[in-house]
């Protein structure tokens, strides 16, 4: 389960723990809270954030219009080590090894642009009928989304 609400998930994990499922954080590290029910967090940093636009502001460079993404490699978003999970007994080392393995693999894909993730609200900018992904898709037939944003929307 994802519940997608900050500290309103809390609620959520003891669920996951009476289900026997696993739940994923939301926004902060709360990996510890239920250990073993907790497999990540999806972090979502907005100390970064806030810096960010405190230097613009210290250096005189804050419009009030600037857009921000944060992807990755800015550390705004990401997840957790999962090493509250792996340290839970019973877990599985070599599957939980494959999946951080996986998980760092896409990672730097995504940092180096071999990779390129649907973004919803850019594509709206090129094209206000884009729409989601699957609208896309359908409006591009056969066409890979990243080599389709590297070779420059065309």
């Amino acid at each position: 389960m994802w519940p997608v609400l900050g500290t309103g998930a809390l609620a959520t994990f003891t669920t996951g723990k009476q289900y026997g499922a696993y739940v994923l954080g939301c926004d902060s590290y709360q990996d510890d809270i239920e250990p073993g029910v907790v497999a990540t967090s999806v972090l979502h940093n907005t100390t970064a954030m806030v810096t960010n636009i405190i230097t613009e502001w210290q250096e005189g460079t804050l419009s009030g219009t600037n857009e921000y993404y944060w992807g990755v490699e800015s550390g705004v978003v990401g997840l957790t080590d999962m090493s509250f999970v792996k340290d839970v007994e019973g877990c599985d080392q070599e599957a939980w090894q494959r999946i951080r393995d996986n998980i760092e693999a896409w990672e730097d894909r995504i940092i180096s642009g071999e990779f390129v993730i649907y973004n919803y609200f850019l594509e709206q900018e090129y094209d206000p009928d884009a729409g989601e992904f699957e609208n896309w898709q359908a409006n591009h037939p056969g066409v890979d989304y990243t080599e389709w944003v590297n070779g420059g929307r065309q």
